[in-house]
């Protein structure tokens, strides 16, 4: 893959009106040894990938909504310090800054803050995404597994689907490359 891919490179240029929006993903517990999920996540500012992380989650989520939203509070985490970036290049954002998850319960944690008693053992400290809802800095907004671009770090995909999320992190062949089939 790396030898059919040398002449790929990062594009930058402005395709996107939203000034900062994230994609976060998680699969939960992919790891048999210790079941124990990957976080992925993808922020772009202009629809320019600026950032992009896989980690390993420290704990062992209980269910896929809990290995999201541990997803979740770590990308509101990243993405908040670049808002400020952001601000010192007098970019000060207007709305909310999106960010793309497509677990309906996480969202759900996120934008009600109501944890049940399934998920009432989510650590405190995540509780800041729903604080950070409630004082719109952040918008928690449903995306369709199809359209999920944190996917990438997260999974093997389908040829197609792998193409189509790298052409959307804008890494395509240099201007002054050969193409060749990828």
């Amino acid at each position: 893959y790396l030898y059919r891919t040398k002449n790929l490179t990062l594009n930058y240029e402005i395709n996107s009106n939203e000034a900062l929006e994230a994609y976060v993903d998680s699969d939960w517990a992919a790891d048999s040894a210790d079941r124990k999920s990957t976080t992925g996540i993808v922020i772009r500012v202009f629809g320019n990938p600026i950032m992009w992380k896989t980690t390993k989650q420290k704990v062992v989520a209980r269910a896929s909504t809990h290995a999201e939203f541990y997803a979740l509070a770590d990308c509101v985490s990243e993405v908040l310090p670049l808002k400020g970036i952001l601000k010192d290049f007098n970019l000060t954002l207007k709305e909310a800054i999106p960010i793309f998850e497509d677990n309906s319960g996480a969202i759900a944690i996120a934008k009600n803050g109501k944890f049940s008693k399934n998920s009432k053992h989510i650590d405190v400290s995540y509780h800041f995404v729903h604080d950070y809802e409630v004082k719109q800095e952040i918008c928690v907004k449903k995306i369709s597994t199809e359209d999920q671009l944190a996917d990438i770090l997260t999974k093997a995909l389908a040829k197609t689907k792998f193409r189509k999320f790298r052409e959307a992190l804008n890494l395509g062949v240099a201007k002054n490359s050969v193409s060749r089939n990828t």
